[in-house]
């Protein structure tokens, strides 16, 4: 029978301290974002507020391992300090045309948005705008996106995609299809844009002329701030009109058109500045009063007639006629 060695451990050192170890996961609290948007060139052709918008959707989705999320504009204009939501919707439309992100929009809901930097469009073909010299690069691309440590995501209408770690994109249609997206898209954007009261000759006033919809004026005010851009035009164009009277004369319109036809944003402008033509100033209005005063004073009044007595009276009455009476023969 063999006899186990015995072993001797030294006593602890009580002036070493115990090492805790942190086990917690080191990517706990962040959201690894992706290498491609470095190494390809998008930080050159997204400016800083699309690629906020990029950061934050990767941390809302991405981080939290989710296909999609459903966000407000209002959520998005606070978490992303920018104030006009025509701004954040500029953006979105730059990412979805990078098809880094993808938008389903619903009547009544909120956008639901989808990352799909699988599919995602070279920076130096889509950047060039109207170039079509550039030749699209239909080799996969193999980049390392980033280590997410999460399945494949499956999006609406698409198959699974490979993995994120080595993803692949996609090149849909020719540089003819792409150059009539990016017209269409510049087309909107131009549309979108905040109109500016303009002081020009003949009064040629442009307004939303991309805009080829034949709508309501009420929901021309809903799609276009169009009563502030209506009383900034009025006072460019008649700026002897006074505030009270455009407000006035713009309330006159509104109820006006709820009976009239649907027409582009540029018609109704043309109605308003038309509408407003006729109004007179202010100026005009106290001339007018002035000579219809001028005029009153001016006049005498009428001389009044004589009494005429019939020639019968000085037999029905024997005193004699007054002063200004007249007998008739």
């Amino acid at each position: 029978m063999s006899i186990a060695e015995v072993i001797p451990f030294r006593a602890p050192d009580p002036q070493v301290k115990e090492v805790v170890v942190d086990k917690e996961d080191k990517n706990n609290g962040y959201t690894p974002l992706p290498n491609f948007i470095c190494d390809e060139g998008y930080l050159v052709v997204l400016d800083g507020d699309a690629i906020k918008c990029l950061v934050f959707l990767n941390r809302h989705i991405n981080g939290f391992h989710l296909q999609n999320k459903s966000m407000s504009e209002t959520l998005l204009k606070e978490k992303l300090g920018i104030k006009d939501g025509r701004t954040i919707q500029k953006h979105m439309s730059k990412l979805v045309q990078f098809q880094l992100v993808k938008i389903l929009k619903e009547n009544g809901k909120s956008n639901t948005y989808f990352l799909t930097f699988e599919n995602r469009l070279p920076a130096n073909n889509v950047g060039a705008l109207g170039k079509k010299t550039e030749k699209l690069n239909t080799k996969p691309h193999t980049n390392n996106v980033g280590a997410f440590n999460k399945p494949p995501t499956k999006y609406v209408g698409e198959p699974p995609t490979n993995n994120v770690g080595t993803t692949t994109y996609k090149i849909c249609g020719s540089v003819k299809e792409i150059d009539l997206k990016e017209n269409i898209k510049k087309d909107e954007e131009e549309a979108q844009a905040k109109f500016q009261a303009q002081n020009r000759q003949l009064n040629f006033i442009e307004y939303h002329t991309s805009d080829r919809e034949a709508i309501s004026l009420k929901n021309l005010f809903q799609k276009y701030p169009a009563q502030v851009d209506f009383y900034d035009q009025a006072k460019m164009s008649f700026p002897d009109h006074s505030h009270e009277q455009i407000v006035t004369e713009l309330r006159k319109l509104a109820q006006w058109s709820l009976s009239a036809a649907n027409h582009m944003p540029q018609k109704w402008m043309n109605i308003w500045l038309g509408w407003m033509q006729k109004i007179p100033t202010q100026s005009e209005i106290a001339a007018a009063e002035a000579r219809k005063q001028q005029k009153s004073q001016t006049q005498t009044p009428k001389a009044e007639k004589p009494k005429r007595v019939s020639r019968f009276g000085k037999y029905l009455k024997p005193q004699q006629p007054q002063q200004g009476e007249i007998y008739d023969v």
